[in-house]
């Protein structure tokens, strides 16, 4: 049996432990709520630590036997993650991670960590793609984990960053009016608001959340101004319709 093949089968069997962690009971077994959650997870981490394994043999075994394991790691682990099983998603891609350093594959990972609930841990891998590269994805995506932490300050560092390399990213542009706004700096965030709106003229996503960080901060009629605009711009949009009409109901009071 050559490398490959032997490969193959540990994979196979690796995979097979996945699986099974999400199979329905057996009809003649009936087991509580607990015990099937138990199971479920005693089989992941038991595939966890054959994968891990796995990622380690393949490297001694050489370039060919770590591509080939890449290979079939990033198609399941890629699969269970765009189908919403970040549980398999996260043990499929951990040992991945081993195997390349690809920035594509990592920035996977870190989306994993965080659909499991791991936000130290993806803020963590997504600051060493930053760092090494300053991948715009992985800015992204940093930025709204330093922003969930309430660390609004390292977020929009950020996001201005991203735009000095950018101007055009329109997420930063956004999400760092919202940043902004969310420390009810009112007056720097429109200001923020309306450079973006110079900058993705006919984007009524801008005069939109303009349209609620005046809601917010109770200023009604500038709120019914920006919405109009939204509108204007996106003439489609239920929703700048929806919240011209609660403004219209709160004036009218």
């Amino acid at each position: 049996m050559n490398k490959l093949t032997s490969l193959s089968l540990l994979l196979s069997f690796s995979l097979a432990l996945v699986s099974c962690a999400h199979q329905g009971r057996a009809p003649e077994v009936v087991l509580t709520e607990e015990q099937v959650e138990r199971l479920n997870r005693e089989a992941l981490e038991l595939a966890a630590e054959r994968l891990d394994a796995l990622a380690e043999e393949s490297q001694r075994q050489g370039p060919a036997s770590s591509q080939y394991l890449a290979t079939g790691l990033f198609l399941k682990g890629n699969s269970a993650l765009m189908s919403g099983d970040f549980a398999t998603a996260l043990v499929l891609l951990k040992p991945l991670t081993k195997l390349t350093a690809d920035p594509f594959v990592h920035k996977k990972y870190a989306v994993a960590l965080i659909r499991t609930g791991q936000m130290e841990a993806a803020q963590k891998v997504l600051e060493s793609i930053y760092a090494k590269n300053k991948d715009e994805g992985a800015g992204l995506i940093l930025a709204g984990v330093y922003g969930s932490a309430e660390r609004g300050s390292d977020a929009q560092r950020v996001y201005r960053e991203i735009l000095a390399r950018n101007p055009q990213q329109e997420e930063a542009c956004l999400f760092l009016a919202k940043a902004i706004g969310f420390e009810r700096k009112w007056a720097e965030a429109e200001k923020q608001y309306k450079l973006c709106q110079a900058r993705h003229a006919g984007n009524a996503v801008f005069s939109f959340y303009l349209g609620k960080m005046h809601v917010e901060r109770n200023d009604l009629k500038s709120a019914q101004l920006a919405f109009r605009e939204a509108h204007r711009q996106d003439p489609k949009s239920g929703q700048a319709v929806a919240a011209l009409g609660v403004i219209f109901e709160q004036l009218e009071r």
